[in-house]
């Protein structure tokens, strides 16, 4: 189908997800959208997309990490898609 995926072991799920957004986008709709990425500034960047309809309403949000050598960066956008452009940016997330 395309969609790159993380395996995991003996089908337990693994990895990072974003917390507080449970019963909102569930971590296994989460897709990688860039695996790898390496821009001119030395850093190394992927990113990861889910679409998902909590409770009636269709949502998109979108996790990229970078990582250079001395600095780490995390960037969370949800949107609804419910027609609105809207977007909100988390800077400081928890991940678990």
């Amino acid at each position: 189908d395309g969609i790159e995926r993380l395996a995991t072991p003996f089908g337990h799920a693994g990895g990072l997800s974003p917390c507080g957004l449970e019963g909102v986008v569930e971590p296994e709709v989460w897709t990688i959208e860039t695996l790898v990425s390496c821009a001119g500034d030395d850093s190394v960047a992927f990113s990861v997309f889910a679409e998902a309809k909590s409770g009636g309403a269709p949502v998109a949000a979108r996790v990229l990490v970078a990582l250079w050598p001395d600095r780490l960066t995390f960037t969370l956008e949800v949107a609804h898609e419910g027609g609105d452009d809207e977007t909100a940016e988390v800077e400081d997330a928890t991940m678990q």
